[in-house]
């Protein structure tokens, strides 16, 4: 679709869920349409959540690398460049962990439970372990994971 006939078919979503009163399930690999049109996001990474809370949480503090990945995309900001552990395979373990930058090595063995990073926003990273080094979001680092 041209974008035109995107935005205008975006804003019929955003228009029928807001004039009906109901809810819209908006499944697309666009976090910044997501964004747009969703009260909740919920990020997925290979048939698993990796991280799902209020748009304000997900977009505006994401706590999984994937999720960083997703809106530094989307909004070409800037990476920094972390090393994270190589060599290992991911067989095991976090889906994300051999595309994850942030990578640890427990991520390639363990597949990281769902931590709470606010009242109703939650991320499967091992990153949020209290015992995994403090790396900050690549994101404007507008909150430390």
């Amino acid at each position: 679709l041209d974008v035109s006939v995107r935005a205008d078919i975006i804003n019929l979503f955003y228009d029928i869920a807001k004039t009906n009163k109901t809810s819209l399930i908006f499944i697309s690999h666009d976090i910044l349409t997501s964004a747009y049109l969703c009260d909740e996001l919920c990020v997925m990474y290979r048939g698993r959540v990796v991280e799902y809370g209020s748009v304000n949480d997900v977009f505006y503090f994401p706590a999984h690398p994937y999720t960083w990945g997703l809106i530094e995309a989307a909004c070409k900001v800037p990476s920094t460049v972390i090393k994270n552990c190589d060599g290992i395979s991911a067989c095991e373990g976090d889906r994300f962990a051999s595309r994850n930058r942030y990578a640890l090595r427990i991520d390639f063995e363990k597949e990281p439970p769902m931590f709470k990073v606010g009242e109703n926003h939650y991320a499967a990273t091992w990153l949020l372990d209290p015992r995994a080094p403090k790396v900050e979001s690549p994101l404007g680092g507008k909150r430390n994971v």
